[in-house]
């Protein structure tokens, strides 16, 4: 790497944490993805507390109205993007950015992770999911222009690999004792990504699955 090359990867590092993100409200598909504020915390812990636990068994999920303030405060923190996902007006879930890349001094990001998901049991299984993750890549792979989206999950969580898989995502690997699990040990990371020239066979896969009505 060239000394030049070697100076704009280290701003470009020191981007990544200066920037402060702002994303849009997200609706289509039958779903509304709204930033998280304070306003949001009674409804999220209502909405995970009705769930049962073992719902989330490889997902930590705030359940009591102080830890979700404390969670939001978290996100904002450390520059993620979460919102609270609604259908006709209920709160049905979370999800969002995070691990968002800037480099080169652009104001949008080249990357991103989408996660923080979780959703009540009504609307497991349903059209919810797709809609949510068909809401997130259009925008940062059509207005961020994000070159890479990225999703990660405990390598024991089957369910989760299998969705990230149907969604079209490419595995990636494990990245080993990665980080503490929701069950307090130290857990393996399943990865998988989507590229930017993949996006369009995706974005497709995701309208088939939501209907004619997409």
């Amino acid at each position: 790497m060239s000394t030049n090359d070697e100076v704009s990867h280290q701003r470009g590092l020191a981007s990544r944490h200066s920037h402060k993100t702002a994303g849009p409200d997200l609706s289509g598909y039958g779903v509304t993805l709204s930033r998280m504020t304070d306003a949001d915390v009674d409804d999220l812990a209502a909405a995970a507390a009705a769930t049962p636990e073992d719902a989330f068994r490889w997902t930590f999920v705030a359940r009591d109205r102080d830890v979700v303030r404390a969670t939001l405060d978290y996100y904002a923190e450390t520059n993620r993007l979460i919102y609270v996902v609604r259908v006709e007006g209920r709160v049905v879930g979370q999800t969002g950015y995070y691990d968002l890349d800037f480099f080169l001094e652009r104001g949008t990001p080249t990357g991103v992770e989408v996660g923080h998901t979780w959703y009540t049991p009504e609307a497991r299984g349903t059209t919810v999911n797709p809609a949510c993750k068909l809401l997130l890549f259009t925008h940062a792979f059509e207005t961020w222009n994000v070159d890479r989206i990225a999703m990660r999950t405990d390598v024991r969580n089957a369910v989760s690999r299998a969705a990230m898989l149907k969604l079209g995502m490419t595995f990636e690997g494990i990245r080993r004792r990665h980080m503490i699990g929701s069950d307090g040990t130290r857990r393996d990371s399943a990865y998988f990504s989507a590229l930017a020239e993949e996006w369009p066979t995706i974005k497709q896969g995701l309208l088939a699955r939501l209907g004619p009505s997409a």
